[in-house]
């Protein structure tokens, strides 16, 4: 009874069994089909690369990175250098730096680099690392670095070697210059800048550096990928080869110097710097034709003197700390800020002098008047106000009667003593027109003064 029973399979055992043991159905429409190899293409890229890395090894055996490559012991390794400026960055007036993108090119003959081409497959050019093979140090002897380095060991370029043996490096750099800055005409200023390279290891006699490509005008430094600099212009350009003698060594050393002259583009100055303060100049003459008694005389003088204030700040910001010469631009802000200093103490003096009551000296009335203006009366004053108010009134109308003067025997008080309203009011009137003739005399000495005394400033800074 127990054979005849038979165990029927359940449905999920018999799926699980179906997905293990038969094969993936992969849909040949959306898959991607398996990129077939170029058996002709693959086997010349391995064996370009076979020729090359073995000719490799061959030259790099047994060679030396510390020995020159020179073909007599006691000739020089020719080096030929060519710089070509990509841009001006700055020109630091504070640290006195300059500060440049360009390319160095150098080139030198190494014989233990050559092979011959029909031996390896036609291979005319190796790239090899720099640090696998003999670079000259050629570096920047007025560097602003503080730690001063060849090129060669910055700028991880490889070396470019045909099978002559003819060595090429070249590398962008970004040089960082000594240059002594003179700002006497800041800012319309021209600068000259020199940059000296050479080798710091090898003497004349064991390395000579030579020019490439001399350059005989701006235009042939410049390089392919030149950008104008927005501040200044490259003039002038000027290299020489020269020779080099340091205490540290009895022999000489071959240096290339290259002579950047570069002028300022003084236009933002001229509209940010210059204009602005010449119009603070022009307008504080003007200062003189307000109203002495009006109250606004000092304020606006104050205003002027302070907006002045504040381009000093901003000249001393572009200024170097240290220079050999003092700035031009500098000296005539100092000038013209004591000249407005000393317009706002004649205002406030002539703002005193306006108020007071007190009678006059008689020698300044006839220094500013003489004798063909005299004012004894009240009457004559308000008269002559009235007629330049264009109103006419007679003399009984504006008559004022005048106040008594009372006085008491044996008693040391006396009334007489004491000047009357009249009295202040002509003396006060007569302090009105010294004062405005003061204000004429002082704005035409003024402008004088602003025209003649940086004039003056601008021969003695130049001559």
């Amino acid at each position: 009874m127990r054979s005849q029973l038979i165990v029927a399979p359940k449905p999920c055992l018999v799926l699980l069994f179906a997905l293990a043991v038969l094969p993936p159905v992969v849909d040949s429409a959306t898959s991607t089909p398996t990129p077939q190899p170029q058996p002709k293409q693959d086997a010349m890229l391995g064996k370009i690369s076979f020729y090359e890395q073995n000719l490799l090894t061959t030259l790099l055996t047994n060679y030396s990175t510390s020995t020159r490559p020179a073909t007599s012991t006691h000739r020089p390794v020719s080096v030929q250098f060519e710089l070509m400026v990509n841009k001006i960055v700055k020109l630091d007036i504070r640290e006195q730096i300059l500060v440049l993108n360009a390319l160095i090119l150098l080139r030198w003959y190494d014989p233990q680099l050559a092979w011959n081409i029909s031996e390896w497959n036609n291979t005319n050019y190796l790239n090899i690392p720099a640090s696998s093979v003999w670079v000259p140090d050629i570096m920047l002897y007025n560097t602003a670095l503080e730690e001063s380095k060849s090129p060669s060991d910055v700028y991880k370029s490889k070396v470019q070697v045909d099978h002559r043996g003819q060595a090429s490096w070249a590398a962008p750099v970004t040089l960082r210059a000594s240059c002594s800055i003179n700002i006497a005409v800041f800012p319309f200023d021209s600068q000259t800048c020199t940059l000296t390279f050479g080798s710091q290891s090898y003497t004349k006699s064991r390395l000579d550096l030579k020019f490439r490509k001399q350059p005989k005008d701006a235009k042939a430094i410049r390089g392919i990928y030149h950008v104008t600099s927005g501040d200044w212009n490259l003039t002038k350009v000027s290299s020489k080869r020269a020779e080099s003698k340091f205490d540290f060594s009895p022999e000489a050393f071959a240096v290339i110097e290259y002579t950047l002259d570069m002028t300022r583009l003084y236009q933002f100055y001229l509209l940010y710097l210059v204009l602005p303060c010449l119009g603070l100049v022009i307008l504080a003459p003007f200062m003189f034709y307000l109203p002495a008694d009006s109250g606004e005389r000092t304020g606006f003088g104050v205003t002027v003197v302070l907006a002045l204030s504040v381009y000093l700040l901003v000249i001393s910001d572009k200024l170097p700390e240290k220079s050999d010469k003092t700035p031009l631009i500098g000296a005539l802000y100092i000038v013209l800020f004591f000249l407005l200093v000393i317009a706002m103490i004649f205002g406030i003096i002539t703002t005193h002098l306006c108020l007071k009551t007190t009678k006059p000296p008689v020698w300044l009335w006839k220094l500013l008047y003489g004798r063909k203006k005299e004012i004894k009366t009240i009457d004559t004053i308000r008269e002559n106000q009235l007629q330049e108010d264009g109103l006419v009134m007679t003399t009984l109308e504006h008559n004022i009667p005048r106040r008594p003067r009372l006085s008491k025997k044996g008693s040391v008080f006396s009334t007489r003593s004491m000047p009357s309203v009249e009295e202040l009011e002509v003396n006060q009137h007569k302090w009105k027109l010294i004062t405005q003739r003061l204000d004429k005399v002082l704005f035409v000495a003024y402008i004088a003064l602003i025209i003649f005394v940086p004039m003056v400033v601008c021969l003695a800074f130049l001559y």
